[in-house]
């Protein structure tokens, strides 16, 4: 017998927490305490890998800090090329990072396709105004 479209075989579902994790967690919810001091013993004696797991569920990794950039030379009203030149000169004098730089020339990219975008609405707007007199 095939299902109907939209139509649930089990509308009320699995009971929730029936499931094969949660009873492992709950079983294990009794013994946290004494698994963690016990991993904790072997990560001070030297584990490794006792001492990586204790690490990796409380401390967060360490994401980059943005900062802020200063670019003397930047004029926003410039040539978008002439943009991307003055940032990839910062990032070879040493002036902003690496990877600064390629977020400022992913951004100054964006920047290139949406003025690409008002150019062609320009342009098909003209182009709506002048067909628009020709009939008039």
């Amino acid at each position: 017998m095939p299902f109907e479209p939209g139509v649930s075989g089990n509308p009320n579902g699995r009971a929730k927490g029936s499931g094969r994790a949660q009873k492992l967690r709950e079983r294990l919810g009794k013994h946290l305490p004494e698994l963690f001091d016990r991993l904790m013993l072997l990560a001070l004696s030297g584990d490794t890998t006792a001492a990586k797991l204790i690490l990796d569920k409380v401390m967060p990794n360490l994401r980059p800090e943005a900062l802020p950039v200063y670019l003397p030379d930047f004029d926003a009203g410039s040539p978008l090329m002439q943009s991307g030149q003055q940032i990839m000169r910062a990032v070879t004098e040493g002036r902003i990072p690496p990877d600064t730089g390629a977020q400022l020339l992913t951004g100054l990219a964006s920047l290139a396709g949406l003025k690409a975008v008002d150019e062609l609405e320009a342009r098909i707007k003209a182009l709506e105004e002048g067909d628009a007199a020709e009939f008039a």
